[in-house]
């Protein structure tokens, strides 16, 4: 399960980043997305929904002030797979 941990920080960190520096360009952001969609899943699979709801959360409202409709495409990806755990 550490492994995840860095997984999810390292989204926090790229969020963070950009927050304290400003916009970043188009391919950074996709990067994430593409990192987070891969973390997302892992969580789903493993059963870490609930272990990681908080701090997922955390990390989306922080991405609010990002570009590119970064915020956008985060909240869909875990959107995805919160409502298949809602259905269950």
């Amino acid at each position: 399960m550490r492994g995840i941990f860095l997984w999810v920080f390292y989204i926090e960190t790229g969020v963070c980043f950009t927050n304290e520096y400003g916009d970043m360009w188009e391919q950074f952001y996709t990067t994430l997305e593409n990192n987070f969609a891969k973390a997302m899943e892992f969580i789903y699979e493993n059963n870490y929904l609930d272990d990681f709801r908080l701090r997922i959360e955390e990390m989306l409202k922080m991405s609010e002030k990002c570009g590119w409709g970064f915020p956008d495409i985060l909240h869909d990806i875990y959107d995805e797979y919160n409502d298949i755990e809602e259905l269950l």
